[in-house]
């Protein structure tokens, strides 16, 4: 040992100093979990779950297997596991509250990742507020943001959308209306929909790499970035969960033939005038007045071709 070293504390001064029931404000501890790979759990985030009082949890089964997985069964001791999920979010939020009220510590987890980033949390943090009730973050593991930082597409914005619409002409119009508000869009989609959902992605990004991650963090992990035609050959039988990224188009000025293309091309996709001004007055200086006019001018034009 070095002169002036400090001896290391003994293992029970140590084990003295980590969080206790006690030391645990009366708050809300948003918690991030694993995405896959269980030495994601931050230490910090460990130790909250270990001495929260109560545990709300997407789903309970689930977040049993991790805690197998990670070797920490403690985390069920002397605390109540309470499951808060889509169907109950609203009701269970209030009884939740109530005990954060009569002092206790809560941990909100979901099945993975970051809670409220497309899953459940939205109406416990915005009534916690309402009752001035502290809500603390407690950061980790986010596909999103874990997705775009190894992605080659570049730029300042973007745009997290969540889930992807399962009707088709929703999710046309959706990517036309997200693509033209930030430089990447970024989805998640699960195995049995993401062969449709990049059918429909192709007629607007035809010549244009997209990026895919693929059971981020986990065993057979992967990401690709190819134009959709090579992604769609090359998961013909996709397995796992995909966050797929779309760079943006171009907010640059159109000219006015390009301008009258694209127009057609919504049309083509049944979008009403109102829907296809909103996706195109940031792509020209026209007013919104004669945007509407040469839209309408060319739905009028097309019924006249097809009669």
């Amino acid at each position: 040992m070095r002169k002036g070293q400090k001896k290391n504390p003994p293992r029970a001064q140590l084990k003295k100093s980590r969080p206790t029931s006690s030391s645990l404000s009366s708050k809300i501890y948003i918690v991030a979990l694993p995405i896959g790979n269980i030495l994601d759990l931050s230490p910090r985030a460990r130790a909250i779950l270990k001495e929260a009082d109560i545990i709300a949890a997407e789903d309970t089964r689930s977040f049993y297997q991790f805690i197998i997985d990670a070797n920490e069964i403690d985390f069920f001791k002397d605390k109540q596991l309470v499951s808060y999920h889509d169907h109950n979010e609203r009701d269970e939020a209030e009884n939740l509250l109530q005990k954060v009220l009569a002092g206790k510590s809560l941990a909100l987890v979901s099945d993975a990742g970051t809670p409220q980033i497309s899953d459940p949390g939205y109406h416990l943090v915005k009534r916690a507020y309402e009752l001035n009730i502290q809500v603390e973050p407690i950061p980790g593991p986010c596909s999103p943001i874990a997705a775009l930082s190894a992605c080659p597409i570049g730029g300042k914005s973007f745009l997290f959308a969540g889930f992807a619409p399962n009707d088709e002409a929703k999710l046309k119009q959706e990517l036309i209306k997200n693509s033209a508000s930030a430089d990447r869009v970024i989805y998640f989609e699960s195995p049995h929909r993401f062969v449709s959902h990049l059918k429909t992605a192709q007629e607007l990004w035809k010549n244009e790499k997209i990026f895919i991650g693929r059971e981020m963090t986990k065993k057979y992990q992967e990401y690709q970035y190819m134009e959709i035609p090579d992604l769609l050959s090359y998961f013909q039988s996709p397995k796992g969960e995909f966050v797929i990224i779309y760079p943006g188009k171009s907010t640059k000025e159109m000219s006015l033939e390009d301008l009258k293309n694209e127009i057609q091309r919504l049309i083509q996709q049944s979008l009403k005038p109102s829907e296809i001004l909103e996706n195109l007055k940031k792509m020209t200086s026209m007013t919104r007045r004669q945007l509407y006019d040469l839209i309408t001018e060319i739905k009028h034009n097309l019924k006249n071709k097809s009669s």
